[in-house]
């Protein structure tokens, strides 16, 4: 690997992930907790997405289906937190 090479690779998914991360500050500003979390979790789906589009790796089912778990686990606190 070179300098070169390496921004290359990872300069877009970095930049959009920053991009994503300065976003989400001035979300939670302006948002309400749940709204925020709902859209906080899509970081970590859209950082795999563009993995698997730029690198071509698909995701073990193993983990994807853990991810939809604990995705799914917090979707239900919030919705328990908001009801009470």
């Amino acid at each position: 690997w070179s300098l070169s090479s390496s921004l290359l690779v990872a300069g877009l998914p970095a930049a959009l992930y920053a991009i994503q991360g300065v976003c989400q500050y001035i979300a939670y500003q302006n948002l309400d907790s749940v709204s925020f979390n709902g859209l906080a979790q899509t970081k970590m789906l859209s950082a795999a997405f563009f993995c698997f589009l730029l690198m071509g790796n698909a995701v073990h089912p193993v983990f994807a289906f853990k991810n939809q778990l604990i995705n799914f686990n917090k979707w239900l606190c919030c919705n328990k937190c908001t009801e009470a």
